[in-house]
């Protein structure tokens, strides 16, 4: 990374020895420690999970984003070689080459959860209007919505007529949970849904029942 992470520009930049990310020392807010710097992206990441987008390096090639591959799509060569508890394989983008780098997994002391708050210097507003049929609706020419980015009720010029912040208006679809005979907890409907329709906001992860015991154990 040959630039800072928060002001976007160059210089001399403290980088960090887990991830690609790099800051000037004037930009950030806390003491940069003697030894190797850890940023607080990574300090305060998740459970990497299958799926999930990562940043792996090997040796002195650069950083690479990649995709942690479920067991079921791993070549049978590769799922068969030796190799150490907490490890995945994964699947570098943008290069058709064997899935042969893991990355392990480390369960580190999670900090408290904290909110953040949006920073309005960064905010992009849409090029919508209220007088639109269907201002930032799912067949609009929304910018925001075409990157997956909901719009920012105060910078929006459809105002309160904007159809691109379901998540800030909790415009769920009702919703009731039932126990299924061997697939555990699901959701009904109750009613109709269309398709491109916002369903609900999901929260959490999908783990197996032996990975349930052992987070209970560890909990307890």
């Amino acid at each position: 990374m040959n630039h800072c992470n928060i002001c976007g520009t160059g210089g001399k930049l403290v980088c960090c020895e887990s991830c690609p990310n790099a800051f000037h020392e004037s930009c950030l807010n806390t003491e940069i420690p003697e030894n190797d710097y850890i940023c607080e992206d990574c300090t305060s990441r998740k459970y990497l999970v299958h799926g999930m987008i990562v940043w792996n390096k090997i040796g002195n090639y650069r950083w690479w984003p990649s995709q942690i591959i479920h067991p079921s799509y791993i070549p049978n060569n590769v799922k068969n070689m030796r190799h150490s508890d907490g490890e995945f394989c994964i699947r570098y983008f943008w290069a058709q080459r064997p899935i042969h780098g893991l990355t392990e997994d480390v369960n580190h002391l999670k900090p408290p959860v904290r909110a953040v708050t949006a920073d309005e210097n960064v905010i992009s507003p849409c090029a919508c209007d209220s007088s639109e049929q269907n201002p930032c609706g799912m067949d609009s020419s929304c910018l925001n919505r075409s990157m997956q980015i909901e719009c920012h009720p105060n910078f929006c010029r459809a105002k309160e007529l904007c159809q691109n912040q379901n998540f800030q208006k909790k415009n769920n679809v009702p919703t009731i949970p039932f126990r299924t005979v061997k697939r555990g907890w699901g959701l009904i409907a109750l009613k109709d849904i269309k398709k491109g329709q916002f369903v609900i906001e999901y929260v959490g992860e999908v783990i197996t029942h032996k990975e349930c015991e052992l987070r209970k154990s560890d909990a307890s």
